[in-house]
């Protein structure tokens, strides 16, 4: 009676071996559909096996579109893993929202997509860490950074050959032409323009802005356009070390707007001779320069609460 009272309680774990050959037979190669009971199979201890599991949804209500990119580039990492491939060591899982809501919930996951690694717990591979996430924001959804993130897990350097798109060079091609014909047609004006201060001043102001704007950083860390929160688009990642691309252009632009407004008040009210509307003028810029510095501040508040600062709102 007491031993049929244990067995009743005691939770069954499949081995390492019979979990294999079911990834075997889903599919090692390419991103295996999972839900909630097959999750907790996969994931279950003991496993002597890599297991990346990407939260994400496809459901229309959602809209997320960083997941739909997300998978096209997980397509190209696994198309580069099925050339790297060795049986029973690492596998991607792809968990879709509407399969497992409960998984999602325990894991605490709230913005897709994210990518859950699940390392080996017995074997030669086996990590006292029973799990990490891979950072969406910080190292980017594209398959190459991806594939770096995956290679360092498996030992294997996993390389992505993306199908040749002559979009760019054709793109590059013309505009190369229109340039040379540009320079060539207003050649004159264009070298009266170069040395006048007036246009290597607006030059070095939009390169500022850009730059401060953070368009190098997007350069070399290529993130998301955006992010998403529960369907709800999110346009400004947590943090002064991650930053979503359209930050670049809200943030370039209120510089922008700050740096414009800064340089009327000084270059440009000043030859105004009609007194009222000389005062209008200053007015309307030094509101649109208040304004624009609060969004700043704002902004930096929303990535980070402690941000002490604050003008208008």
């Amino acid at each position: 009676m007491l031993l049929s009272s244990l067995l009743a309680n005691t939770v069954f774990a499949y081995p390492s071996e019979h979990k294999v050959n079911l990834l075997e037979k889903a599919g090692p190669t390419k991103l295996i559909s999972i839900n909630s009971k097959t999750f907790a199979t996969y994931t279950e201890k003991p496993r002597n096996y890599t297991l990346a599991v990407v939260f994400t949804t496809t459901a229309v209500e959602h809209n997320c579109k960083p997941c739909m990119e997300f998978r096209k580039e997980l397509e190209l990492v696994m198309d580069g893993w099925k050339r790297q491939y060795e049986p029973g060591t690492f596998y991607v899982a792809e968990l879709d929202y509407k399969n497992g809501i409960d998984v999602f919930q325990a894991n605490q996951v709230t913005q897709v997509p994210v990518v859950m690694v699940y390392h080996p717990t017995e074997g030669p591979l086996a990590k006292s860490k029973d799990k990490e996430q891979y950072d969406v924001v910080r190292y980017g959804l594209d398959a190459e950074s991806v594939a770096r993130y995956f290679s360092d897990l498996t030992q294997k350097q996993i390389t992505i050959q993306r199908p040749v798109d002559l979009a760019p060079y054709i793109f590059t091609g013309v505009s190369a032409l229109l340039a040379v014909v540009g320079l060539y047609v207003f050649w004159k004006p264009l070298k009266t323009a170069f040395y006048q201060p007036t246009f290597w001043m607006i030059f070095s102001l939009l390169f500022t802005v850009v730059m401060t704007g953070g368009y190098m950083w997007n350069s070399i860390r290529g993130p998301p356009f955006m992010g998403a929160h529960q369907g709800t688009p999110q346009y400004f990642a947590g943090g002064f070390s991650n930053q979503y691309q359209v930050e670049t252009f809200i943030v370039a632009g209120l510089y922008a707007l700050v740096s414009l407004t800064l340089v009327a008040m000084v270059e440009v009210t000043p030859s105004i001779r009609v007194s009222d509307q000389q005062r209008t003028t200053t007015l309307v810029m030094l509101a649109g320069f208040v304004v624009a510095y609060s969004a700043l501040l704002f902004i930096f508040k929303v990535k980070s609460g402690h941000y002490p600062f604050k003008l208008l709102f």
